[in-house]
């Protein structure tokens, strides 16, 4: 496990968060491959937006931002699933 979560920060991100985020990316509408320069940038720059702070590696994450991530993308994902102009 990556000790790169600093202390002052919380616990790293755990290896059941790491693997949750592919599938919830995916789920979001994250539909360029992650292992291509714009879809890591994509993937970055949203990870940026939600916990407020770049990172180079979702890796870097801490295990409280790492759930802040999970539970917007899930949001998101519900938001697309349900469409434009639904009041879901």
């Amino acid at each position: 496990v990556p000790e790169s979560a600093d202390i002052e920060t919380g616990e790293a991100i755990t290896d059941a968060q790491r693997r949750a985020l592919f599938p919830a990316f995916k789920a979001a509408g994250f539909d360029t491959d992650a292992r291509t320069e714009d879809g890591k940038a994509a993937r970055l720059a949203y990870v940026a937006q939600i916990v407020g702070r770049d990172v180079a590696t979702t890796s870097e994450l801490t295990a409280r931002e790492a759930s802040i991530l999970i539970d917007a993308l899930r949001e998101d994902a519900l938001a697309t699933a349900s469409g434009p102009g639904d009041d879901a």
